[in-house]
Parts: structure tokens; C-alpha cells; sequence
């Protein structure tokens, strides 16, 4: 099985998927994934780091009855679902 460290954690593959990225340019620049995520079952945070610093992120997750009837075996598929919000992506951009 792939595995990739993330910090100084080693995580197996994941599966995960990006079905949307849309630019909220009228509320703060904020910059918006929507999706689904299997493998973690602690969803409490979501963040974003440079390195120097970390912003924690707004992260809702949902029901994903697509992604439950793609993969029926793997525990939590039917609430899958999550959505990120960035705020402020325009001046992290440039």
C-alpha cells in the first residue's frame, strides 16, 4: 500500500475526490472545495499551513450517498461528504 508522510505522520492511501473549486469573490475571497474524503474517521478540524503558521478552516461535512454506493464496504462512505471554505485565497495568491 502507498504511504506518504504529512508532518512527521505516516497515513496510508487515502480515498478523496474534489467534485467542485468555485471563487467566492463577493463574501472575502473565499475560495470553495467541495468533495469527499474516505479514511479519517476524526473530522474535528481542517488547516492550512505555510509552514511558519497554520489557519484552521471551516469544514462541514455531509451525507454522500454517491460515494456509499461506490464503495459499500469501507465504514463512513454515506457521510463522506465535506466542503472547505479558505477565506482571504486572493492574498495568498499573490
Amino acid at each position: 500500500m502507498d504511504e506518504r508522510t504529512v508532518g512527521n505522520r505516516k497515513m496510508e492511501e487515502k480515498l478523496w475526490n474534489i467534485d467542485e473549486i468555485r471563487y467566492e469573490d463577493y463574501q472575502d475571497h473565499t475560495l470553495l472545495l467541495k468533495g469527499w474524503f474516505l479514511g479519517i474517521s476524526d473530522r474535528s478540524g481542517c488547516y492550512l499551513s505555510d509552514g511558519a503558521s497554520r489557519q484552521e478552516l471551516q469544514l462541514t461535512t455531509g451525507e454522500r450517498p454517491d460515494v456509499a454506493a461506490g464503495y459499500p464496504d469501507m465504514p463512513g462512505a454515506g457521510k463522506s461528504g465535506i466542503e472547505i471554505r479558505i477565506p482571504g485565497a486572493w492574498e495568498m495568491a499573490s
